[in-house]
């Protein structure tokens, strides 16, 4: 698709996704690939309302076939679920949480017969009307048409989205403010929406702020037993398949004192990254670094290329 077609999407509907984060993507496919679709559903939720448009053609798909989840018996796709009917008989009477579900879910579903301007107005009125969720999708997807109009940053709703709780907003405006050179302001600001994204049972927000709390290069953004504490539920959660899981886990461990730990987490993250033919040699670094005594300061969930 041209540039030019992408913008006018873009511009007309909001309906494109933001930057998917291709990790936890690949990790989501994986279980999928390996019948594992409610662990796989969970993951391609996280992703479909972060803005990640394969996600979310996933999860539709997925409905459809009742992996992971209810399916249909046939009484005219989605649109003849009882769940799906009582959500857009409340989303037409103005409610802003069935209005966010029901938008998001016709972006992707066209049986429903919500054309993508309606689909749009039920996810706008929603975050005009103050849900969370559908103001972090409104500045996303803003942000996404940036490279189309440079002042459609989506900053606001991103501000409101993270003011009415979103753990998604506050961590995608506190990683704004980390960017660059930031001033004292920026930092401490930026580790108070970190401390508040903390509190989240998402899956990706967690691995996010653990990373950053546990290996952050500013000495003033770490929080070393934050990152720790968080660490542990994600330790404990149901997804197993993910190396920058157990690389976060690592870093935590790391990040207060105990190599002995670190060093077995990132073990298994890197066995589990061979696994999925990714290249380790940074991960390998890492390893080196905790065996020595030593933790590791940097962007711990950033890919090296694939080889």
């Amino acid at each position: 698709m041209r540039v030019r077609s992408v913008c006018a999407t873009l511009a007309v509907s909001a309906l494109s996704s933001a930057t998917p984060a291709h990790a936890d993507f690949r990790t989501a496919l994986g279980e999928y690939n390996a019948g594992r679709y409610e662990l796989a559903h969970t993951q391609f939720l996280a992703l479909a309302e972060l803005g990640d448009c394969s996600s979310q053609f996933n999860l539709g798909a997925m409905a459809l076939k009742g992996e992971g989840g209810p399916q249909d018996a046939g009484s005219g796709g989605l649109s003849g679920m009882v769940a799906y009917k009582s959500a857009r008989r409340r989303a037409d009477a103005g409610d802003p949480g069935a209005g966010y579900l029901v938008g998001l879910t016709a972006t992707l579903e066209p049986s429903l017969g919500i054309s993508p301007a309606r689909a749009a107005e039920l996810l706008l009125g929603s975050a005009r009307d103050g849900d969370s969720r559908a103001q972090y999708w409104a500045g996303s997807q803003l942000r996404a048409t940036a490279v189309c109009h440079g002042q459609a940053n989506g900053a606001v709703w991103l501000r409101h989205a993270a003011d009415g709780g979103s753990a998604s907003a506050q961590l995608m405006l506190a990683t704004d403010l980390l960017n660059g050179d930031p001033s004292a302001a920026q930092l401490a600001e930026a580790r108070s929406l970190l401390e508040r994204a903390a509190i989240s049972d998402s899956f990706y927000v967690r691995k996010r702020v653990v990373a950053l709390l546990a290996a952050s290069p500013l000495d003033s953004v770490r929080d070393p037993g934050t990152a720790l504490s968080v660490a542990m539920k994600l330790a404990a959660g149901e997804i197993q398949t993910d190396p920058q899981m157990f690389e976060a886990v690592g870093a935590a461990y790391a990040a207060n004192g105990d190599f002995r730990q670190a060093s077995a987490q990132q073990q298994t993250a890197i066995r589990k990254a061979q696994s999925l033919a990714w290249n380790t040699r940074v991960m390998a670094q890492r390893l080196s670094a905790y065996r020595g005594g030593r933790p590791w300061r940097g962007d711990l969930l950033a890919l090296p290329p694939v080889g």
